[in-house]
């Protein structure tokens, strides 16, 4: 029945069930067999991408089947050489499994605060919120398309007004940021800090632990994680093997789409017509790296969503500086010169069907958009935005997707 269900409607059954898989795995904790546990929590991790990977790289078997046990397990993490970190949240602490790439497996439960009553998906919720706004309030490029939408987010007519705020708060916000990053690492990492190997770390998250900048966490000397590992994210442990094992010429060795500043102009979305203003910071962007690689960019009119699509299929680095809006999954590019008039948005905005079903064979992603990390949270699928999409398309391993959570 599974496979005949299309991606969204798997993402709602999904999202149902997850609580079963959860109350499973904290029931199996509570009896002592945390590596059964952490069996459980995997077969209930992004089933919806698991299916859509398969269905790319062709695999016939059924998600169900392709659950990986505990010898698979460490096989995968022998295999990729690399110590990761696997994150739960259950009824209780925060469950956290530390798995090293001899294959040694340790687990740790680790508390908020030391009140039982707290919920600790409320207070996760307000992390994210205070780390994001932090990161909002830095003075930079608007490239968020939420105006075309009711405006989520300060536009650019209030960007000024917006930053006059925050420099006031500044201070305040900084050091609230500061022990913010500083808690999660204590809470995630300080345990295994001192026994992880580089040069990577692999950090599998669920829910909104998604949205929480590992790189950016602080050690309790201030220094950025980032600064001793370089931090790759996935979806879950199941997605991680499918790429792995997927063919080595499956993926372009060369070639560069780089695409800055598309020049949008008047776009008629649901009736209402809307200007988006010019990006001259991302045509920068763009330009400046243009350079650096010596291939040649995409600006301006020249951007049209027609020649990004055709392009996209063929390269081995894609670069995308432009408006863009997480929730709904879309890049604004040039309208297609064949249109006249104020195009519809059909006539210039990428979404993440289209990204979907393009054959995407890049190696590296860059989406150089607002708040492109973002998208809707599920419990079992993570979050569903425009990242996801260039996975499905094709492209590797999660963190070969470079998205950002900021404006």
């Amino acid at each position: 029945m599974r496979a005949h269900l299309a991606d969204e409607h798997k993402l709602l059954l999904d999202d149902q069930n997850v609580s079963s898989y959860k109350s499973l795995c904290f029931l199996q904790i509570k009896l002592g067999k945390q590596h059964d546990a952490l069996c459980i929590a995997e077969q209930g991790r992004a089933r919806g991408l698991v299916d859509l990977l398969s269905a790319k790289y062709g695999t016939e078997n059924a998600s169900g089947s392709r659950a990986l046990n505990l010898n698979a397990i460490k096989e995968l993490v022998t295999e990729h050489q690399a110590d990761m970190l696997y994150l739960a949240t259950q009824l209780g602490p925060i469950s956290i499994w530390f798995l090293k790439k001899d294959g040694r497996i340790s687990f740790y439960e680790s508390a908020w605060t030391d009140s039982p009553g707290d919920n600790l998906e409320n207070i996760l919720e307000e992390l994210t919120k205070t780390i994001l706004h932090s990161f909002d309030n830095v003075d930079c490029e608007d490239r968020s398309l939420a105006e075309c939408y009711g405006g989520e987010f300060p536009s650019a007519a209030r960007h000024s007004e917006v930053s006059g705020s925050a420099n006031k708060t500044g201070e305040r916000e900084h050091g609230n940021l500061e022990s913010m990053l500083k808690l999660i690492f204590k809470l995630t990492i300080s345990t295994f800090a001192d026994v992880i190997e580089g040069p990577e770390i692999v950090i599998v998250p669920e829910g909104l632990w998604f949205l929480i900048p590992f790189s950016a966490l602080l050690d309790s000397s201030g220094n950025f994680f980032s600064q001793a590992y370089r931090v790759r994210l996935v979806p879950s442990l199941t997605t991680l093997k499918l790429i792995l094992d997927t063919p080595k010429n499956f993926h372009s060795q060369a070639g560069a789409l780089i695409v800055g500043d598309p020049k949008v102009g008047c776009i008629n979305i649901d009736g209402n017509v809307v200007e988006l203003p010019p990006l001259p910071k991302a045509r920068e962007e763009a330009e400046m790296i243009s350079e650096m690689l010596q291939k040649p960019c995409l600006v301006g009119e020249e951007a049209t969503k027609d020649e990004v699509l055709r392009r996209i299929q063929d390269v081995s680095l894609v670069h995308i500086a432009a408006h863009g809006n997480a929730d709904r999954g879309e890049i604004a590019l040039a309208p297609n010169k064949s249109l006249r008039g104020v195009p519809k948005k059909e006539g210039c905005i990428i979404t993440t069907r289209e990204v979907a079903g393009v054959r995407i064979k890049a190696k590296l992603v860059v989406l150089s958009c607002c708040h492109s990390a973002r998208g809707k949270i599920l419990a079992a699928e993570g979050v569903v935005g425009i990242a996801r999409a260039f996975l499905v398309s094709g492209c590797p391993f999660s963190s070969n997707v470079i998205v950002g959570c900021r404006r």
